[in-house]
C-alpha cells in the first residue's frame, strides 16, 4: 500500500493507497481498523486529504488514473457513497481544497475559484479571475490552493492568479453580482505556487497571509511573502509587508504562535533547508544549514503537533525540528 497523505479522525490516521481505497489506522501502531472504504480511482495523483464533518475529502490532477477530479465520502454512514466533481485539468495548488466553517468546499479550477456544497459537491458559486500571464498550459499544480478564515462573523477566501496576485474574496458573494469584483487586491508578489498558510495576531487582531513563492524580484529561485490584513475606513486592505530571504522552490509554510514555519526545498545538488521567521516580520530567526541531507519535493507538506515540526525528505526520511519557546 502506498501512502499518499493522511489527516487524524478519533485516534485514527486515514490513508490513501495506490488502490484508491482509503485504510484507517491505528495512530498508536499503525494497525489497521476496520475495512478499507472504496474512495479514488486506482493509481490517482491525490492532492492532500481534508476531513471535515465526518466528510473526506481529496483533489486528483495529472490525469493519473484517468482522474482530474474531487471526491468526498461520509465516513459516518454504512453505505460510504462516494460524490465527485469533475474538475477538467485539474485543482491547482499543493491542497487540492480548502473547507470553510460551514462546510463549503472551496477550490481553484482553471481560470475559475469554485464553491462547492458539502458532502454533495454540487457547485453554488464561483469567482472569475482576470487574464494572467501565466495562459492556460500552465500545469495544475502551478498555482495554490485557496485559503479560507473567519473574519467579521464570516468567512473570507483568499485565492491567487499563476503571475501572483491575490484576491480576496466574500464567501457569501464571490466576486459579487458579476462573480469578477473581489474584496481587495494587493501588490503582486511574484509567482504563488502550493499553499497559503494563514494566522491572526492575538496582539493586533491583524490578519496575516503567507505565500510561497517560485520567484520573485527579491528572491529570484523563491521565498515566502507575508501580507497583512486590515480594515481601513470600512473596507479591507490587503498588503504585501515583506518577502523573505531566497529559498529554493520552497514549500507551503506552516505557522504557530507567531512562528512562521518554511522549507526550502532544494534541488539534486542542494539539500532542503529548514526555516523558522518571525512571522509579521519575515526575519530569519533559525536555519537548519546542512542538517537535511537530500532535497524534498515542493509538495512536500509540514506538520506542526506536539511543540515539533515534521516534514519528508525524497529519500524518505521524516524529520523533526522543536519549536522554540521564545523569538
Amino acid at each position: 500500500m502506498g501512502l499518499s497523505s493522511g489527516f487524524g479522525r478519533n485516534g485514527l490516521l486515514l490513508a490513501v493507497g495506490s488502490d484508491g481505497n482509503v485504510y484507517p489506522l491505528y495512530q498508536s501502531n499503525g494497525a489497521p481498523y476496520g475495512s478499507p472504504i472504496r474512495f479514488l480511482p486506482p493509481n490517482s495523483s491525490v492532492r492532500s486529504l481534508n476531513l471535515f464533518d465526518n466528510t473526506l475529502y481529496a483533489a486528483t490532477v495529472d490525469g493519473c488514473g484517468g482522474s482530474n477530479a474531487v471526491y468526498a465520502v461520509d465516513l459516518a454512514t454504512d453505505e460510504k457513497t462516494v460524490s465527485r466533481f469533475e474538475t477538467g485539468g485539474g485543482a491547482v495548488g499543493s491542497a487540492g481544497t480548502a473547507i470553510g466553517n460551514d462546510g463549503t468546499v472551496y477550490l481553484h479550477v482553471g481560470d475559475r475559484v469554485l464553491a462547492l456544497t458539502p458532502k454533495d459537491l454540487k457547485e453554488k458559486d464561483h469567482f472569475t479571475l482576470p487574464p494572467s500571464g501565466g495562459g492556460a498550459t500552465d500545469a495544475a499544480r502551478e498555482g495554490a490552493t485557496p485559503v479560507v478564515f473567519r473574519r467579521n462573523g464570516k468567512d473570507v477566501v483568499v485565492a491567487a492568479s499563476r503571475d501572483g496576485r491575490l484576491f480576496l474574496l466574500d464567501s457569501s458573494a464571490l466576486g459579487g453580482a458579476d462573480h469578477r469584483t473581489p474584496l481587495a487586491v494587493p501588490q503582486p508578489a511574484g509567482a504563488i505556487r502550493g499553499a497559503f498558510a494563514s494566522w491572526e495576531d492575538p496582539d493586533t487582531g491583524s490578519r496575516w497571509i503567507y505565500a510561497p513563492l517560485a520567484s520573485s524580484p527579491k528572491a529570484p529561485n523563491g521565498g515566502i511573502a507575508g501580507f497583512k490584513l486590515d480594515d481601513r475606513n470600512g473596507r479591507p486592505v490587503l498588503t504585501l509587508e515583506w518577502t523573505s530571504r531566497e529559498m529554493i522552490a520552497p514549500a507551503a509554510p506552516a505557522i504557530a504562535n507567531g512562528l512562521l514555519f518554511a522549507l526550502s526545498t532544494g534541488n539534486p545538488s542542494r539539500g532542503a533547508i529548514f526555516y523558522i521567521l518571525d512571522a509579521t516580520t519575515g526575519r530569519q530567526l533559525l536555519a537548519s544549514g546542512d542538517a537535511i541531507t537530500g532535497p524534498a519535493s515542493p509538495e512536500t507538506g509540514l506538520a506542526v503537533a506536539n511543540g515539533r515540526v515534521y516534514f519528508t525528505t525524497n529519500d524518505n526520511t521524516v524529520y523533526s525540528f522543536g519549536i522554540p519557546t521564545e523569538h
